[in-house]
């Protein structure tokens, strides 16, 4: 349990582990669809895998900062958006991660899943919402920017998942069945030639 709760900690305080985990699960979910949806090699596997974890871990920070960057003259427009947000409970619930959210969660039945929304959100919090600075982000910086980090590296992961197989064979390569094929034709013909 120690471990779980080391692990937890880790993950709601370190943004850099949150990505690495993050992308981790990604990782797992494109080889895994790769393993059975491809005739792909375990290696072929394994190296388009390393290949989109390392561009995922590269592009969440990028689209995170091209997310703020985007929110912040936002903000700058709509000085009062996370009050508007936090009014609708619907949108406030959808929010994961923002003030609004957050208050939210504190308007929830105490028990259940309370405890484990409460984490998920102030992690998600203090990954996005909170400047290096220490200054809050307003509502359409944070969002924006959290979208950027939750989803770049999906993009970076899925590009390299199905690209892979098509670079692969536009390289040549011999499928499971080609190989097959050959290795029965040689077969055939050593048959022939001993008869």
């Amino acid at each position: 349990m120690r471990k779980a709760t080391q692990l937890w900690e880790m993950y709601r305080d370190n943004a850099a582990m949150q990505d690495i985990m993050e992308t981790a699960v990604g990782a797992v979910v494109s080889a895994g669809g790769q393993a059975l949806l491809t005739d792909m090699s375990a290696e072929e596997i394994a190296l388009s895998t390393a290949l989109g974890a390392g561009g995922a871990i590269a592009m969440r920070p990028v689209l995170g900062r091209i997310g703020y960057a985007v929110g912040r003259p936002i903000d700058k427009r709509m000085p009062g958006l996370n009050d508007s947000i936090a009014q609708d409970d619907f949108m406030a619930s959808m929010s994961i991660g923002s003030p609004a959210h957050l208050k939210y969660v504190e308007r929830l039945p105490e028990g259940g899943m309370k405890d484990t929304i409460r984490g998920i959100s102030q992690a998600k919090y203090n990954q996005n919402f909170i400047a290096p600075g220490g200054r809050e982000r307003g509502y359409a910086e944070g969002m924006l920017g959290t979208f950027g980090r939750q989803y770049g590296d999906n993009l970076a992961q899925g590009a390299v998942a199905l690209a892979t197989p098509l670079l692969l064979d536009s390289m040549g390569r011999e499928t499971y069945d080609d190989q097959k094929v050959r290795q029965l034709k040689a077969e055939l013909a050593q048959l022939e030639g001993q008869g």
